[in-house]
Formats: C-alpha cells, sequence, structure tokens
C-alpha cells in the first residue's frame, strides 16, 4: 500500500515536472577523509555535454551533503557533466562601473562559469540523464577537494612608459587611470596531460636542441636562435624572460632534465616533464609551437592609480605550486576602451608569481596617459613664495649655455651645441600658495621674446601670442553624478594668453576647476604628459621668415596680480629662483636665488638660439684627372692614379653635422681598403659644418668636400669595381625632448665604377 502511494506520488511530481520543463536531480555528496580538517565552500555545476552551462546551486559546507538540482527535461537520453568544485566570485568590483562597462562590450569575465576553467580543479561526473534514476551519488576523495580550499594573494605593480630625456636618461611615468586585467595561465602540468605522444617527444626534442645550445651561464648577452632540421621548426627566443635569471642554466639543472632525456616511454617522459613543470616554464617562450596550448582565464581587474600603480587580492589554491599569471592593460581614450599592454603570454607570464612581489608592465604606446609627478623642489634658505623659470621641453634651464644653445645625447651620440627649433614647450614651476586672487600677489604671468641683432643688441618685446603662441590649457576630470555608467570626461581649462590691460597674459593653474551642479570635477593628482607646459612657442612661426628669424633671442618671465600690475620680485611678493642640477635622490630639484644680471623690468631674463632651417645635401660625380663619371658611370684608370670624392653640404647657419659612405658592389663599405685613405665620414660632430675639415676632406669652397683616394685602395685588391656614394645632413636643432629630424637633408644616391685603361 505505501508503494502504490509513493509510486502514485512519484508520478504526480513527475508530471509537474514536465510540465515545467524541468527534471529534478537529487545528488547525495560525500567529501571522504573531512574528519576534523578544514571544508572548502563547494558549489555543484551542471552543464550539457558541449559543456553549455545549465544551472549550478550551493553545496552545504560538511563531509555528507544533499542537494537538489534542475534540469531542463528535454536533455533526458543525452549525457549530463556534473561538476563538483570551488566558488568562482565576480571579481570586478574594482574598476567603476563605467570602466567595467566598457569591459563588458570587449573581453570580460563570464557571467557564467566557465567549464574550462573549473576543470582545472573540479571533479567532473558525467551521468545520462534518467527520467526514473534520479539520484545521483557522488564521492570526492581528499586529493581532490582539498585542491578547493583557496588562500589570499596580494598582486601588485606598475605600469609605466619611459621617455627618454635630452641628457640621454629615462624618465619612468605611471599611465594612469587604466585597467589592469590579470588572468590565470593553465598550469603547464596540465598543458603536458594534454599533450599528444608526438607534441611529447617533439617537447623533449626541443629541450635537448635548445639546452645544447646554451652556455652554461644563463641567460645569455643575445637572443638566441635554433632551427634544427626537420624538427623542431622556429625555436627562437624574442625576450629573455626574467624567469631565466632565477634559473640558471647550471649543470645542476641539466641534471635535473635527464630523466626527461632518457625517457623511452610516452608514460615515462609525461611523468618526467610533469615532475619538472619549473624547469619548463624558464622555456616556454622559445618553443613557439607549444604556445597555442596555453589558455587564459580573466579572474580580476583593477585601476591603476596616479603613480600607475595597482594592488589587489586573487585568491588561489592553498595546495600546489604559486599561481602563474599574465596582465593585459587597457585604458580609456576618447570613449574607447584602447589597448596599452598585450604581449606575447608564453614569454610574459609570471609562472610561480610570488605573491606581494611588484611587477613592472611597460608599454611604449604613444597614446598612453600619463600622470607626470611635479619633482620636488628645494628652495634657497628663507625662500617661502617662488616661482622657477624650469626650462625648455626637457632641458633645464641651467643646461641652456648663455649663448642660448645646449648639449643633448640621443642615439646617435652627443649633439654639441644644439639650437632650438619646432614646437617649444617653456615650464616653470611655483610654490603653492599660487595663485592668489589678491591684490600684490601672483596670479598671472607673461611670456616675452625679444630676437637680439647681429652685434646683440635687442630689438623688440614681444608677448608669446597667436599665430606665435598656442593656447596653454590643463584637463581637469568630469564625473556626470546622474549617469555613473558612463566614462569621465576631461575638459580644458584655458590658462591663456587672454588679453588684459594690453597685454596677453597667463593664468596661474587655479586650485580648483570650474565646478556645475551634478557634476563631480576634479584636477587629477599629478599633471598628464602633455600638460607640463606654461607657454608654448610655434618658433617656425616666429616674425620674419624662417631664415631671419634665426638667431639669438632673449626670453622673460614676468608676474602679475589680479588687477594685471605687475610684481617685482623681493619681500612680500615672491622670488625668482633658478634650477642648479638634481639632488642624489634623482629627482629634487637644486635651486638658487636668481642673480641681479637675471633680473630685467621685473622679470627674469634667459637667453635661447633658435634655429628652424633646413639642411641641403649633393653629391658630385667622382672623377679621375678631371675625366668624371657621366651618365653611364664608368671612370678608366690607371696604377697610382687618384679618384676624386666630393659632395656638398648646406645649413644657412650651419647647425648640422653629416655622414658620406661609399659602399663597393656586395662587400660593404669601402672604408677597412682604403686606410688611411678611408673615404667614409661616420659623422662629422663639430658644432657647425663648416668648422673643420674631417677625415681628410678638404673644404675647397663654402660648404664643398672633397678628397683624392688613391685607386687601388678603395679597389680592394678587384680589377674592376663598382661603387655606390651616399650623404645624409642632420641638424642638430632640438625642441628640449627630441633632435628635429624633418630639417635633415639626403642626396639621390651617386654611382661609378673603375676599370683600367686598355693599353
Amino acid at each position: 500500500m505505501v508503494y502504490a502511494i509513493n509510486t502514485t506520488e512519484r508520478k504526480v511530481y513527475k508530471m509537474e515536472e514536465e510540465r515545467k520543463g524541468k527534471l529534478t536531480l537529487t545528488v547525495n555528496v560525500r567529501l571522504e577523509q573531512a574528519q576534523e580538517q578544514e571544508l572548502p565552500e563547494v558549489m555543484l555545476y551542471a552543464f550539457d555535454v558541449t559543456g553549455q552551462f545549465l544551472t549550478e546551486v550551493s553545496v552545504p559546507k560538511g563531509e555528507q551533503s544533499q542537494v537538489k538540482l534542475q534540469v531542463p527535461s528535454k536533455l533526458v537520453g543525452t549525457a549530463v557533466r556534473l561538476v563538483l568544485g570551488p566558488v568562482l566570485a565576480e571579481e570586478q568590483e574594482e574598476v567603476p562601473p563605467w570602466m567595467a562597462a566598457l569591459i563588458h562590450r570587449g573581453e570580460t569575465q563570464k557571467k557564467t562559469p566557465s567549464l574550462a576553467a573549473l576543470r582545472r580543479v573540479a571533479y567532473e561526473k558525467r551521468i545520462r540523464l534518467d527520467a526514473e534514476k534520479n539520484i545521483i551519488n557522488v564521492t570526492v576523495f581528499s586529493p581532490e577537494w582539498t585542491k578547493w580550499l583557496f588562500c589570499p594573494c596580494v598582486v601588485r605593480g606598475r605600469l609605466v612608459k619611459r621617455v627618454s630625456l635630452p641628457d640621454g636618461t629615462t624618465k619612468e611615468l605611471g599611465v594612469c587611470g587604466a585597467c589592469v586585467k590579470i588572468y590565470e595561465v593553465d598550469k603547464i602540468p596540465m598543458i603536458i596531460l594534454q599533450l599528444p605522444e608526438r607534441d611529447l617527444f617533439r617537447l623533449r626534442d626541443d629541450l635537448r636542441v635548445f639546452i645544447e645550445k646554451q652556455p652554461e651561464v644563463w641567460p645569455p648577452t643575445t637572443p638566441v636562435t635554433i632551427n634544427p632540421q626537420p624538427e623542431p621548426s622556429g625555436v627562437m627566443i624574442e625576450t629573455l624572460r626574467a624567469d631565466m635569471e632565477a634559473a640558471p642554466l647550471t649543470m645542476e639543472t641539466r641534471s635535473k632534465l635527464e630523466p626527461v632525456f632518457q625517457a623511452t616511454s610516452a608514460n615515462e617522459l609525461r611523468t618526467a616533464l610533469i615532475s619538472r613543470a619549473d624547469i619548463l616554464a624558464v622555456y616556454i617562450c622559445a618553443l613557439k609551437w607549444l604556445w597555442y596550448k596555453l589558455h587564459t582565464d580573466l579572474i580580476k581587474c583593477c585601476c591603476t592609480d596616479e603613480q600607475g600603480r595597482f594592488k589587489t587580492t586573487i585568491w588561489y589554491r592553498c595546495t600546489g605550486d604559486k599561481p602563474d599569471l599574465y596582465f593585459k592593460a587597457v585604458q580609456c581614450i576618447g570613449g574607447t576602451l584602447h589597448t596599452l599592454y598585450n604581449p606575447v603570454v608564453a614569454c610574459h607570464t609570471h609562472w610561480n608569481y610570488v605573491c606581494g612581489t611588484d611587477i613592472v608592465l611597460e608599454t611604449d604606446d604613444p597614446a598612453a596617459i600619463t600622470c607626470v609627478p611635479p619633482d620636488p623642489v628645494d628652495p634657497p634658505p628663507g625662500v617661502s613664495v617662488w616661482v622657477m623659470p624650469w626650462g625648455v621641453g626637457g632641458v633645464r634651464l641651467d643646461a641652456i649655455k648663455s649663448s642660448g644653445l645646449t648639449d643633448f645625447t640621443d642615439g646617435d651620440g652627443t649633439w654639441i651645441d644644439a639650437p632650438f627649433g619646432g614646437r617649444l614647450g617653456f615650464r616653470h614651476g611655483y610654490s603653492s600658495g599660487i595663485p592668489s586672487n589678491t591684490s600684490g600677489k601672483p596670479l598671472y604671468y607673461r611670456w616675452q621674446y625679444n630676437k637680439l641683432d647681429s652685434a646683440g643688441n635687442e630689438t623688440e618685446w614681444r608677448d608669446f601670442a597667436p599665430p606665435v603662441a598656442e593656447t596653454v590649457v590643463r584637463h581637469y576630470v568630469d564625473y556626470d553624478l546622474a549617469h555613473p555608467d558612463l566614462p569621465p570626461t576631461f575638459p580644458a581649462y584655458p590658462l591663456g594668453p587672454q588679453e588684459k590691460n594690453n597685454m596677453h597674459l597667463y593664468e596661474f593653474k587655479p586650485h580648483q576647476p570650474p565646478q556645475i551642479p551634478g557634476h563631480k570635477r576634479e584636477w587629477p593628482v599629478d599633471d598628464w604628459f602633455n600638460d607640463i607646459y606654461s607657454g608654448i612657442l610655434q618658433s617656425s612661426n616666429l616674425p620674419g621668415g624662417v631664415l631671419s628669424a634665426a638667431g639669438k633671442y632673449k626670453i622673460k618671465l614676468e608676474i602679475y596680480d589680479k588687477d594685471g600690475t605687475l610684481l617685482n620680485p623681493g619681500p612680500g611678493t615672491f622670488d625668482f629662483i633658478v634650477p642648479t642640477g638634481v639632488a642624489s635622490d634623482g629627482t629634487t630639484i637644486l635651486t638658487r636665488n636668481a642673480n641681479a644680471g637675471e633680473i630685467q623690468g621685473g622679470g627674469f631674463i634667459f637667453y635661447l638660439h633658435v634655429d628652424n632651417n633646413k639642411c641641403q645635401a649633393e653629391i658630385y660625380e667622382a672623377s679621375i684627372k678631371g675625366v668624371a663619371a657621366g651618365p653611364c658611370g664608368f671612370i678608366s684608370y690607371d696604377a697610382g692614379d687618384d679618384v676624386r670624392l666630393s659632395f656638398r653640404v648646406h645649413h644657412p647657419k650651419g647647425y648640422a653635422r653629416f655622414k658620406f659612405t661609399t659602399v663597393r658592389g656586395s662587400s660593404g663599405y669601402a672604408a677597412a681598403a682604403c686606410a688611411p685613405a678611408n673615404p667614409d665620414v661616420a659623422w662629422a660632430n663639430a658644432p657647425l659644418l663648416t668648422d673643420t675639415p674631417v677625415n681628410g676632406f678638404s673644404l675647397d669652397i663654402p660648404d664643398v668636400f672633397s678628397k683624392d683616394v688613391d685607386e687601388a685602395a678603395i679597389r680592394g685588391g678587384c680589377p674592376k669595381a663598382a661603387f655606390g656614394e651616399n650623404i645624409y645632413v642632420a641638424a642638430t636643432a632640438t625642441n628640449g625632448w627630441v633632435r628635429l629630424s624633418g630639417l635633415d637633408a639626403s642626396a639621390m644616391p651617386k654611382a661609378f665604377a673603375l676599370e683600367p685603361n686598355k693599353p
């Protein structure tokens, strides 16, 4: 009787389920060997046979638990994958809503559990759905479920962009307001478990060849390329990983890999490779064919601060190795998400990341928005309110000579006595009490220039004003409080030039940007890189045209109060201070008081030499005894003849240097065969083009250099030989950051060939 009642109830329940299109499974979960042990939070997930997520339910904590799971009844008769595993938490709460919305437009952490991510640690049981048999027993043993115990891991680092400075050094700037996306990478043992036998032996052979080619000391000083045939192919180190420094290729490392090389069966080899996964991680970057096996899962997003720093907490399995982390970085630029850092996973994964250690992510993307912290200033004793003319571009005032010229360093060496040109950004600093909206206190400033004549006398003072001067702005951050899901905007606040009392003045940046109801507006903690200038001069627009405008200028900085009244430096107003260098910490600017000779009419003055002239270059035909190569390019020679090489290099004011080379056939530069009559000029490094002849080239007439080279020396043992001549003229002018290569010139290459005179 009881049986009949139960059967009837079951049928009624089944009919109700079918009506709802659901089938209820009762799952009994048992965690073996759980007595007196810490138990994890456990979830039961259901996927269909293709891996599509169906549903999930939390399992009560305990050694034995029972849960009910509803799956679509239409799947009766098909396979269902029941997966027991840890709780997968959504961890994107550390980014603002507007950033999360942008991330969701592209790649994002899945809202539903990922079977691929779960399979790393979860226990899977496949069943065939049966409407009559809907009770499932699942037992998980200790080595499996203890993997579900998670520990916190602090991940910290900095996203930076490096900027080359004129003194040859680089400055590291933090990329602010970016989103760092943290991924977990497949464990190497899991990758090895999934490799087919053919790839297992390929991996072993690649490792053997790779190690045999490497020196005992690791890492090598140059990238290593290996291309054995027929297998493996294309093994290359593109980036020397920092991990390699932590795992030098010593005899001990080689001996640890011996079991890998001695394995004879696939199972033996697989076991040996898995047991040495920490060593294999170092070489993943070199094994290109293995890259496609690496999969990543987004586990966390966090934002960088004004210094480009980020810090967050992730969770990893307490048992086993440390997390293997990979990073990307994006930034909102113009309302869209822009990828700044997205390197190759195999070469930039932080294997076995040590929690709490700093990670430096470096982007070279020119679009990256950086925040530039103002360098600390050490004012002279007794000075509290001050204005400090800093310099032009990246060139500090103490690096600008009294001639208005400067020296700077780049990839081509050091450039001596270089003028300035192009878009010139003038910079100054000031104490925190400025600006002040009180009479007699600094609120405005004024830039002026005065071109000196050939005798060094002043001509006329002119304001920085259009079309010579650009508008100077400071960007602020504007949040629309009514729409927190929208990205912030970055309006520009103009500082000047603005007309006041028949002058063009600039406003010191206010302490707060303009406010409006319903919005939150604030200055960035640090200036953006394009917001460091207090005056911008388009020097190519200076009066008189490029040629006439070239020369020495006197630059003046004046300070004004709210009424447009000039303030003279001194007690009760402010002091001008001048940078003299950098302290031992590498950032603090050392200063001195401006001397009397630097103050004129209440303003601070310094000199700047400007030159935007372009270079010119021309190669003349080679000749022997006055006979030129001509249209066909051949010159006949007799033994002992000299070949005359000549060219013209020109800069109206001489601020350039040049490089001249002669190439013979396919043998490269003819220089080595021609010593001491070397026909090449690596670089003419004199401050002016016409200062001195170089490498035996005589300056016969203005701008024209020539040299006679022995025919036997230049032929280098060839009875007949063909040559090519090239020249490049580089202007030395700088905008304070880089050399103005747009002013350079090169000539159409010339070619000639030597053949002996026929008897």
